[in-house]
């Protein structure tokens, strides 16, 4: 099976990330012979962003150590 990566760039959505992790979670792929992965690079949020988006076990995060 082949593997869609989604690659999300985030910087302070903690009002916004978990909704679209959800919706994201929510979309069947095998179908059409794909299975996901998701990976949230977060650019130093100030905010909860990063925990939000530890609360999804499917998605991976990267945290960048400084905001670029």
């Amino acid at each position: 099976m082949d593997v869609l990566s989604i690659v999300i760039p985030a910087y302070n959505e903690e009002r916004f990330i978990g909704r679209l992790l959800e919706r994201i979670r929510n979309v069947d792929l095998t179908p059409l012979g794909l299975s996901k992965e998701v990976i949230v690079v977060d650019d130093h949020s100030a905010d909860r962003t990063s925990e939000i988006v530890r609360g999804f076990a499917e998605a991976r995060l990267h945290r960048m150590p400084v905001n670029g």
